[in-house]
């Protein structure tokens, strides 16, 4: 299989879940602090645009660093904002009847971006020499000691 058309698809799964948590967001009483929101904008969704565009250009290398690095940061923000935040976002901060919503729909983009942090990974590991280096010598290393 085409390594584009697995990365297409991780991001498909990626919007997918970020449309299910915007319902979750609108139908429950969650609500950011300023310009939060322009995080998950720009870092989480455009992005990993740029990168897929990029791979889909046959810049494996280029493309697939741009979304690793894209996507591992979406991660941290997820975690730090919005399920360990104590901001009005957080989940364990929203109340009201479709808190649940709420709860599901970052529970669902939580796990497809660490899905797709790890796709990412793995293409990036794939397709640059100096990853895969770096990778092979801490294994490496790891393993002799």
């Amino acid at each position: 299989m085409d390594d584009r058309l697995v990365l297409t698809a991780s991001f498909a799964a990626y919007l997918a879940a970020g449309g299910l948590y915007v319902a979750g967001y609108v139908a429950s009483e969650a609500a950011f602090t300023g310009s939060e929101y322009l995080f998950l904008l720009g870092i989480g969704y455009g992005a990993p645009l740029v990168a897929l565009l990029l791979v889909w250009a046959r810049s494996y290398a280029l493309g697939a660093g741009v979304y690793a690095v894209s996507a591992a940061s979406t991660c941290w923000y997820l975690a730090n904002y919005l399920v360990f935040g104590d901001g009005t976002a957080a989940v364990f901060s929203v109340g009201g009847d479709a808190s649940r919503a709420y709860t599901v729909g970052v529970a669902v983009l939580s796990f497809a971006t660490v899905a797709t942090t790890l796709v990412a990974c793995w293409l990036w590991y794939r397709h640059s020499p100096g990853v895969r280096t770096v990778v092979d010598s801490v294994l490496r290393r790891s393993s002799s000691g």
